[in-house]
């Protein structure tokens, strides 16, 4: 199989995961070699190519060597016609050896063993297609999961800092509880926030665990491979739609794979109307044989030199059979031609969509950047108050939390993007380039 889209091999040693690091580019290049879709795709493919030989389509000649042998021991009596008198022998043997080297080839039969190998190449091609559509996607879900690790790594720090802000509010109202400057309710009101708090770190500290078990599967590791990932985001530039539907209709696998499905249903009207055509088949040996017998009136015969034949066959009525398979090809192109159309629009239908989740993701990144930005305003304000007595707990409590929901909103929404710029990327099909 063809493997322009395979990079070079570049395994995680054993050295870089002791530095609990493992960045983007060593993820998509260890999916590419370990992750097992990945291989069982290649292989797949890979299978077609092997198959598709000139000789699996008829149109290279078979050539054999073929050899035998042959004993037997028998009480013989022979009784002859005319004046030969009769034989009667016990134990009489009779051996035979013998070999030849053979030729069988079809000169002629309508084109359908050249059409054959058409076929064979065509179906090759649509097997590495199909392996890199499963390719794409696997690669896709991998990249995914390892932007949902860093994407709940920092979501747990969130929370993480949320926490510490609750822990500081519970010391503080203990503090004051102590010197008289605080209520018993307030200092209750302080716990049940924290513990809230101390759950939701817990419950986003198991989520990124999980996520991070989810990565090690698809990437061949084991289970429980810790490390950290690159929380840094970065996102393509310069995409336009009118470039990425034009690099869709080009290169989309499964529009490609459209099209050749379609060849190969032409071929296959080809092929049965090859039908109607004669047969010519060519054979031809060159061979050694040798008979002996010790009873009988020939008692050693032998052989050697080159046979050889043509043999033809037309088929001048099969009950409306080939015309039968050459209708039902001809329907089969039909809807190949159909379902093309309706990968067409399909394909277009879903970069048009995919473009419009991009934007549309764009301008929410930006309204929650600006929506942090307030909330951390509002907080720092609120804490100050809190700090002088001038807000009750319960209005800090929302500052705090308005704060914590932004700046995990604006986290989701930073890997959104680029989840909705990866899956236009691999629907214009530039995502193994």
């Amino acid at each position: 199989m063809k493997r322009s889209w395979t990079l070079l091999m570049a395994l995680l040693s054993l050295g870089t995961l002791a530095q609990d690091r493992l960045g983007l580019d060593q993820v998509v290049q260890i999916c590419l070699e370990r992750n097992y879709d990945v291989v069982v795709a290649r292989n797949t493919a890979e299978v077609a190519e092997n198959s598709a030989v000139p000789g699996n389509a008829g149109l290279t000649p078979t050539i054999a060597l073929n050899g035998n042998g042959s004993y037997s021991n028998n009480n013989t009596n022979l009784t002859f016609a005319g004046d030969i008198p009769p034989v009667s022998q016990d134990g009489a043997q009779s051996q035979t050896l013998g070999g030849n080297v053979g030729l069988n080839y079809i000169l002629f039969d309508g084109l359908g063993t050249i059409y054959s190998y058409k076929q064979l190449k065509n179906s090759a091609k649509i097997a590495d297609l199909e392996a890199r559509f499963t390719i794409e996607n696997t690669l896709l879900q991998t990249v995914v999961t390892y932007y949902n690790v860093a994407r709940l790594k920092q979501q747990y720090d969130i929370t993480q800092s949320n926490l510490d802000i609750s822990r500081d509010r519970l010391r503080r109202q203990e503090v004051g509880y102590d010197f008289g400057s605080s209520t018993k309710l307030n200092v209750l009101n302080a716990e049940v926030d924290y513990n809230a708090d101390s759950v939701s770190v817990l419950q986003a500290r198991q989520s990124w665990l999980n996520e991070r078990r989810t990565l090690n599967q698809l990437l061949g590791f084991e289970i429980d491979t810790e490390y950290e990932v690159d929380t840094n985001v970065v996102y393509a530039p310069g995409l336009a739609l009118d470039s990425m539907l034009s690099s869709a209709m080009q290169n989309n696998a499964l529009l490609l794979a459209a099209a050749y499905r379609e060849q190969g249903a032409d071929f296959d009207i080809k092929r049965a109307q090859g039908q109607r055509y004669p047969r010519l088949d060519l054979n031809a040996q060159y061979g050694y044989t040798n008979n002996q017998n010790d009873a009988g009136i020939l008692l050693e015969q032998e052989n050697q030199g080159f046979s050889g034949g043509i043999t033809l066959r037309w088929v001048l009525f099969d009950g409306d059979r080939i015309s039968a398979q050459v209708k039902n090809a001809k329907l089969a192109y039909e809807s190949s031609q159909e379902l093309r159309e309706k990968t067409n629009t399909g394909v277009e239908r879903d970069v048009k969509n995919a473009w419009g989740n991009y934007e549309n993701d764009l301008t929410v990144l930006e309204i929650e950047r600006i929506n942090v930005e307030t909330n951390q305003i509002n907080f720092e304000r609120s804490q100050e108050q809190f700090a002088r007595g001038q807000i009750t707990s319960t209005q800090f409590r929302e500052a705090q939390r308005n704060l914590a929901l932004a700046r995990i909103n604006l986290n989701n929404a930073r890997y959104t993007l680029k989840l909705s710029e990866l899956e236009l990327i691999r629907l214009s099909g530039r995502l193994l380039q």
